[in-house]
């Protein structure tokens, strides 16, 4: 009786430190001074493990994409629309973003359901080189859950989500660029 005790004890034991390990992996991969960081420039960061929704889609100069084509660098997941007052507010930063990663982060910018004749339109006006969607059916929008706008998702180079904006922010601010790009050696 005591062995097979022993043994019930010693298998709960393995399997709970087998759960512990599993649970560990699947936390989010920030630091308390990241937690801060994030905070100071108003950007919630996740406790929980939430992996980025997979997605395909065109962008606005033909280029078929996937979300895991970018497997490896941060990507800045960037919901907004022409009509968007704080939205145009903080694309010169997104582009600033965009031109001084090194190529180290992704600037996605998704148009919340409005037509690519509307995009090229403003693009003629406003010169932004980053990669642009024009999701006009809303399925990113919905695999997201977008409301509101703007609102920005950081993903890590593994896919997971590290940080949620709403509303615009300074995406230029050399703290949190370096923030964003030290991500890839902290994965790596």
């Amino acid at each position: 009786m005591i062995r097979f005790v022993t043994f019930l004890l010693g298998l709960v034991l393995f399997t709970g430190s087998g759960l512990a390990h599993e649970d560990h992996q699947h936390s989010v991969p920030l630091s308390e001074d990241d937690r801060v960081l994030l905070k100071e420039y108003r950007i919630d960061a996740p406790f929980t493990f939430i992996e980025a929704h997979g997605f395909s889609a065109t962008l606005m100069d033909g280029t078929a994409i996937e979300l895991t084509d970018y497997h490896g660098k941060v990507v800045v997941l960037n919901f907004w629309a022409t009509w968007c007052t704080p939205c145009l507010k903080e694309m010169p930063d997104l582009e600033e973003l965009w031109n001084d990663s090194g190529g180290k982060v992704v600037v996605l910018a998704i148009s919340m359901g409005e037509t690519e004749e509307k995009i090229r339109k403003f693009l003629k006006k406003h010169h932004f080189s980053f990669p642009i969607i024009a999701d006009t059916d809303m399925k990113i929008v919905q695999l997201y859950g977008v409301k509101n706008l703007p609102i920005t998702y950081l993903v890590d180079p593994d896919g997971v989500i590290i940080g949620r904006a709403i509303g615009p922010r300074d995406w230029a601010k050399l703290e949190l660029v370096e923030f964003l790009k030290s991500r890839i050696s902290s994965n790596n």
